[in-house]
């Protein structure tokens, strides 16, 4: 079965995939060859089988014609085809170079597996379908095919040479009986011990081997699960092993063992290809009869057992960098670099040419020298509180599934197995903090006394220390297993006690850490302790690092996967939603207060109501807490650090989002809007009236923190509050509407424009919201350059002010009106072209 869309999303298919996720895909279309592979010792015709009755689309592969070729008798009843004869068979039975093979036979993949094996020593995308024919009928009885199958005649397959590596050599074998290698039979009980032995002529196995019936890693024809394969396999000493092979009595079966084991996170063993039938061909080669011990100390060297796993670990995540890096466009990457530094580099120098060169005045100074290590140390404190939190809800390592599935199973010490990504997760936080401090630093270094470098490097140390101290925090946290509920009581503890004594000088607990920000004026190394301290937990929590929650890891490596792809494809609602389900946050179950069904209002009120009204308490304090930070960063723009006009308004853009909630689920399920007799526009635009409404406490937030930080510009404040919050509606709602589906716009047209334009397009599209926010808060700075000029503040703020407010209006009617926008651009469009098109017939 071969269809239109790509089933790989970069990554080679792991060798078992389940019922599930087979029968998910295959609804989703996804590009893939379905084989039946039955075959049976019994004599049976497996083709007969798959004609009575298979999986629709598929294809069948003979194990005796296609995955078997010619030789002599010590090659075994099975030997691997030249390559030249199985790219001519797979090329025959219609599969390519490219298409993912998926197997199945009615033996719970002891002869599929023969096909999956090889596809993949060819490096090619093959798994084992769990289950098998079973699997299928007992979910679709009414959907199979019988007759002859429909072959992709277009399929090539490209001959490569079988790797010898991953092939055991019948040398290797003698050898493997006196060494730490280990030889796992996967025939039953009974051929192994030598009791009969129906197919070969001679009894027995080959001496040093365990027996591993292909059987025993099935329950009820389905793969048992990963934790009991793991023990089946550690019981036969392959954790300990320096190499494992497989074998059977013709190559076929074994090869379960060998999907098996990895499927377990192992290494793949070697297949030995020729097996018993080869090996007992040959009358020098000795065989055992009886049953075997595994014996687990013959294979386990004490003093260098976690040695060689932890070498095997950093092989695996090396060749798994290699192929990652060898399947990036560098074009591609090095146009993403050039957006990357063009925007950022940009943005920078655009900010740091904001920030007036004359330099604040000698009260401003004093206040700075006297409150400053207590407002910094804030930020400090609030790094511990999201630690706490975050590691409360295992964070704040996002590893690959990959690592979660593999490496943190395999028999390894956890603690070795996680040290490396945890510090490269500590070397993105801390670089990051520190790289804002220092930004931060040299901009206020334009302004207070002192050298930029210095203030550069103040702040850099500050931001060392808070990154320091989110890392640590978070660690030691999901270490201890510390509960969210604990975790929040302790950093709003911790907020609160800081908050109150910034303002008063009384002492704070991360008072030192924000003096440290001040080191452009003045040096006090006793600060340094809180820096110190910093850097201790940070290296205990990496030191606790093996008290990772493996559940805990799985789930985030989900969701950050899924979050990953939507930064990337700059939807930031879906980034805030996928953040929500990291933090385990529900909708409450009993509303903050309940509406009678018979009330006022329309529809669309009631139904926003209702949404708002099951906001959690932890949403509810974070916009709190976002509506806050946003007024002092206004307040602190209109005292003339003009550049955090930008921080404030993308505050008052994610507000506006939080806010907005119920208007983007009734966007993301359209088609109950689409369904209904009534223009989309005015229903989108009824749906933000009760928003608007419950932003009024916010805009009381707002305003209560900017008045207290900025005491003697109130007027400014209540004069611009209500611009600037309904601008950060407007801007979320500009972003959430986008995302709306539009039946006139053409895909296919949008798909013909060359990728700068595109890639620009889209970046455009990600900042416009963003940037209408932060134009709301531009009457702070004109106020603030007021002040500076000599002139009313209160005048400049007030033009600007009803010039956004008309800008708001303008988005309204823009939501009210857009489907009828879109239609007269879309004509006028299609008018321009008629005369064109008249003009060339």
């Amino acid at each position: 079965m071969a269809v239109a869309m790509a089933a790989s999303s970069g990554s080679t298919p792991g060798p078992v995939i389940s019922f599930a996720e087979f029968d998910r895909l295959r609804n989703l279309g996804a590009r893939i060859v379905v084989a039946d592979v039955r075959w049976y010792l019994d004599g049976r015709d497996g083709r007969a089988a798959f004609e009575a009755g298979h999986v629709p689309g598929a294809v069948f592969v003979d194990i005796d014609r296609h995955l078997a070729g010619h030789g002599a008798p010590t090659d075994g009843r099975h030997p691997l085809p030249t390559p030249d004869d199985f790219a001519r068979s797979m090329s025959e039975v219609g599969i390519g170079n490219d298409t993912w093979v998926v197997a199945y036979d009615d033996t719970g993949g002891m002869t599929a597996g023969r096909l999956v094996v090889m596809l993949r020593l060819l490096g090619c995308a093959a798994s084992l379908l769990d289950g098998g024919f079973a699997a299928w009928l007992a979910a679709h009885p009414d959907e199979v095919d019988k007759g002859a199958a429909s072959i992709d005649s277009t399929a090539q397959f490209t001959p490569v040479n079988w790797p010898n590596e991953r092939l055991a050599s019948i040398d290797e074998v003698r050898s493997a009986t006196t060494s730490r290698a280990v030889l796992i039979d996967a025939r039953s009980a009974e051929r192994f011990r030598g009791d009969s032995n129906p197919v070969d002529s001679r009894f027995g196995h080959i001496p040093g081997a365990y027996n591993a019936p292909w059987s025993d890693v099935l329950d009820s024809g389905r793969l048992r699960s990963i934790a009991e394969l793991r023990r089946h396999y550690s019981a036969l000493c392959v954790d300990g092993a320096t190499e494992v092979i497989a074998y059977c009595g013709s190559g076929v079966s074994a090869c379960l063992n060998v999907l098996a084991m990895e499927h377990a996170g192992f290494a793949p063993p070697k297949l030995f290809v020729a097996s018993w039938s080869g090996w007992s061909a040959d009358p020098s080669n000795d065989a055992e009869t009886g049953p075997v011990t595994p014996d687990h100390g013959r294979h386990r060297d004490p003093r260098t057992a976690h040695r060689a796993s932890f070498r095997a670990l950093v092989e695996l995540r090396r060749t798994r960098q290699r192929r990652r890096l060898a399947e990036v466009e560098w074009f591609e990457a090095l146009y993403r670099v050039y957006l990357a530094a063009f925007m950022y580099g940009g943005g920078i120098l655009f900010v740091s040419d904001l920030v007036a060169g004359e330099p604040a005045s000698s009260n401003f100074i004093t206040d700075v020298e006297r409150f400053g290590p207590g407002w910094l140390g804030l930020a400090a404190v609030l790094a511990i509180t999201f630690g706490l939190r975050s590691g409360s809800r295992g964070g704040p390592l996002a590893l690959e599934e990959a690592d979660v599935r593999h490496a943190l199973l395999a028999p390894i010490d956890r603690a070795r197995a996680l040290r490396r990504p945890a510090v490269q997760r500590m070397r993105t936080i801390v670089f990051a903090a520190t790289a804002i401090g220092a930004f931060a630093g040299q901009l206020a270094g334009r302004r207070f006394p002192g050298s930029e470098i210095a203030w550069a490097a103040g702040g850099a140390l500050w931001g060392l220390g808070v990154g320091s101290l989110f890392v640590a925090t978070a660690f030691i946290a999901h270490a201890i297993r510390l509960r969210q509920s604990i975790a929040t009581v302790i950093g709003f503890g911790l907020v609160g006690w800081q908050a109150v004594t910034a303002p008063t000088r009384a002492f704070g607990p991360a008072d030192s850490i924000g003096g440290l920000g001040l080191w452009g004026e003045r040096t006090r190394p006793i600060e340094l302790i809180g820096l110190a301290v910093a850097l201790t937990l940070l290296v205990v929590g990496v030191a606790t690092i093996g008290r990772q929650s493996l559940e805990a890891l799985s789930r985030r490596s989900a969701l950050v996967t899924q979050l990953r792809f939507a930064v990337t494809m700059q939807d930031l609602r879906t980034v805030m939603l996928l953040r929500r389900q990291l933090a385990h946050e529900q909708s409450r179950r009993r509303p903050w207060l309940r509406l009678s069904r018979a009330g006022r209002g329309s529809a669309e009120w009631r139904r926003t109501i209702h949404g708002i009204a099951r906001y959690p308490v932890t949403r509810v304090l974070r916009i709190v807490m976002l509506s806050a930070t946003s007024g002092a960063a206004a307040a602190a723009v209109i005292d003339g650090s003009t550049p955090l006009v930008v921080a404030s308004g993308l505050l008052s853009f994610i507000v506006g989002l939080e806010l907005l909630e119920p208007l983007a689920q009734e966007i993301d399920h359209g088609e109950r809007t689409d369904s209904l007799p009534v223009e989309r526009g005015p229903s989108y635009l009824k749906l933000t009236y009760a928003s608007v409404a419950t932003s009024i406490p916010c805009a009381v937030v707002f305003a209560a923190t900017s008045s207290i930080l900025a005491p003697d510009h109130t007027m400014v404040v209540l004069i611009a509050v209500v611009p600037a919050v309904l601008a950060g509606l407007a801007g979320a709602a500009i972003n959430i509407v986008s995302g709306a589906p539009d039946p006139l716009t053409s895909t296919a047209q949008n798909n013909l424009m060359p990728p700068e334009v595109a890639g620009t397009m889209s970046v455009l599209k990600a900042i416009w919201p963003v940037a209408l926010t932060t134009v709301g808060h531009v009457p702070f700075a004109l106020a603030g350059h007021a002040i500076e000029s000599g002139n009313g503040p209160e005048a400049a703020a007030l033009r600007a002010s009803i010039a956004i407010i008309l800008m708001v209006g303008l988005v309204a009617a823009w939501i009210h009106r857009r489907d009828a926008i879109s239609a007269w651009i879309a004509n006028a469009a299609k008018e321009s072209r008629q005369p064109q098109q008249s003009r060339t017939q």
